[in-house]
């Protein structure tokens, strides 16, 4: 029947989308109004309706649809109306499109300037320090946001509040942390000031961004309160913000040791990113996770998720941070297996690109990172050079908690040097800087190490709650777990340290495993070895996928942890089944 009317009598085909368009505009139906306006021709009415739900389709995700209807109309109405070129360069960086964002933000930036629109120019130029920010240009982010509030001093409130809150992110990568919580106080006083104007959600975005400051910053127990704080004002759960701030609990969590909780937001968000498809946040959710799996154990699994998660940065070429971070926690996943070269390269990898610019927080931690694969590498002297000059990096930006394992790692060299004086007086900046946010986990991290560094403070500061839960761990953990197959030699299993496997004294070199999985398998039953383990749970903790590709993939791992270690059919099959469960013979 359109396609008739379009045929013989376009105008009465026209008139009919009119109307519709008018009656779905009557009952505040505004999508499906600018779908009828479209059709119509009448790109100013479509324009109007789309102004009424582009900002709730933002919020909850809905960018792609958003996109679609911005696209279609004409460049009058953009260079007209600049707000809608801010909601299309939003609605294309949530999908990924980051080249095509950034065209559209300067347009509403340049639109909005020359009709002295002063929310619309700051909130765009906010979006572009944002993106430069993102792409790993800080001092074009930091350019961009002081341009920002420069344009926001006649601006509303919240626009002011997410100009200062951005330069507030900028200036603490740059300058110190503690300027950057300054001004990020200053945004948090100008919302509250007019908080009956300013939306939920825009209160819960300022909140995440304080908390993101407060991680970086060191304040972990803040982080956690102004995180949970902007999640209770969010109504809607399923949407990028809501994913954005569970993935900041996941990482704050994790290192309050709550693993649980940080597996839970982790696995939520990353759910929440896929399903909304927000490309940008869904590196950031890989990241995340694969850093919440390492920690609890899961190392193929998190390996995978950090891989996908460079993968993806790489592609939209605007996630610097993400990349950089992925690439940390992925050197640190594969030296936990045992892979030092690996991992090497990976730090290596990540770092390569920043080579020539400025030393900001995730450029820090990976260059930490690097030097512990060092220390692995028993590559003591170009260890100690990068401690060394993160330590200065590190004090004067205020990076405390990085910071504060640059200490412990100059710390712990000095002292296996036999320097005491100076490696004591750096173990004791390492731990004031620590202490107080209760980050034991990154001590115990250091396994052996921690043991030389946290027993020489034990002489000087006896009775210390930190060292001593740090210490009561560590002693907790067996270093060595020797299996002996009937009849066989014994295979030796180091798990204080990197986790090493021994066959007749020889060590399994990696290559010789033929895939993580086989030396995940056997990590897993070694924590398990007093257990007889169902199938099931064995294939949910390393293969949380399709059951049918699950079990197949288990035998294959089986089989080649067997052919690693040299225990053939016919000797002992070292991994015994009994009615169907699995236990270390």
């Amino acid at each position: 029947m359109q396609d008739k009317l379009v045929r013989q009598s376009p105008q009465t085909l026209y008139r009919l989308c009119h109307q519709t368009g008018e009656y779905f505009l009557a009952v505040a139906d505004y999508e499906m109004a600018a779908h009828y306006f479209l059709r119509a021709g009448e790109q100013s009415k479509a324009a109007q309706a789309i102004l009424r739900f582009a900002p709730k389709y933002l919020e909850s995700g809905r960018a792609d649809i958003l996109s679609h209807y911005l696209s279609q109309l004409g460049p009058a109405e953009l260079q007209h109306q600049p707000e809608l070129a801010l909601y299309l360069g939003q609605s294309l960086r949530q999908r990924g499109l980051l080249g095509e964002a950034v065209v559209y933000l300067k347009q509403a930036f340049q639109g909005a300037s020359d009709l002295d629109a002063v929310d619309i120019a700051t909130l765009a130029m906010t979006e572009l320090a944002s993106l430069a920010r993102s792409r790993g240009d800080y001092t074009e982010a930091q350019q961009r946001a002081a341009r920002a509030v420069e344009c926001s001093r006649s601006a509303g409130p919240a626009v002011r509040a997410f100009a200062l809150m951005e330069q507030a992110k900028c200036e603490g990568f740059l300058n110190g942390m503690e300027q950057g919580y300054a001004i990020a106080l200053h945004a948090i006083e100008a919302m509250r000031h007019a908080e009956d104007s300013v939306e939920p959600s825009q209160q819960a975005q300022l909140l995440r961004s304080l908390g993101q400051i407060c991680w970086w910053y060191g304040n972990v127990s803040e982080a956690i309160l102004h995180a949970e704080e902007a999640l209770r004002r969010l109504s809607e759960l399923e949407s990028p913000l809501a994913a954005d701030l569970m993935l900041l609990l996941a990482t704050l969590y994790l290192y309050r040791h709550e693993y649980d909780g940080a597996l839970k937001f982790g696995q939520r968000a990353l759910d929440i990113c896929q399903r909304l498809h927000a490309q940008e946040l869904l590196s950031n959710a890989l990241t995340v996770l694969g850093n919440v799996l390492t920690r609890v154990g899961r190392l193929g699994q998190a390996e995978s998720c950090l891989r996908q998660a460079i993968d993806l940065a790489s592609q939209l070429q605007a996630a610097s941070y993400t990349q950089v971070m992925a690439g940390s926690y992925l050197a640190y996943n594969l030296v936990a297996q045992g892979r030092i070269d690996e991992a090497q390269q990976i730090a290596e990898t990540a770092l390569w690109p920043h080579e020539n610019r400025a030393m900001v927080y995730e450029i820090y931690v990976c260059r930490s990172v690097l030097a512990d694969i060092y220390l692995e590498k028993h590559e003591v002297i170009r260890a100690k050079q990068i401690f060394e000059s993160l330590i200065e990096i590190g004090e004067a930006r205020q990076y405390r908690i990085p910071l504060a394992m640059a200490n412990f790692g100059l710390a712990y060299i000095l002292l296996s040097e036999d320097n005491q004086e100076r490696g004591l007086e750096l173990a004791q900046k390492s731990l004031y800087l620590l202490e107080s946010s209760r980050l034991w986990e990154l001590y115990v991290d250091q396994k052996q190490r921690a043991v030389v560094v946290c027993q020489a403070l034990e002489q000087i500061i006896p009775d210390n709650p930190f060292l001593r839960q740090v210490l009561q761990v560590l002693r907790s953990k067996v270093p060595d777990v020797t299996i002996i197959p009937t009849g066989q030699r014994p295979i030796r299993v180091q798990t204080f340290g990197s986790f090493r496997v021994f066959h007749n004294e020889a060590e399994i070199q990696p290559k010789m495993w033929g895939s993580a999985k086989a030396r995940d398998l056997l990590a897993y039953f070694v924590t398990f070895r007093h257990e007889h383990i169902p199938l099931d749970k064995a294939l949910d903790a390393l293969w949380p996928s399709n059951e049918r590709q699950s079990k197949t993939a288990f035998h294959t791992a089986l089989y080649r942890l067997r052919q690693a270690l040299n225990v053939g059919e016919s000797t002992t099959r070292l991994i015994m089944v009994e009615m169907g469960d699995y236990r270390l013979d």
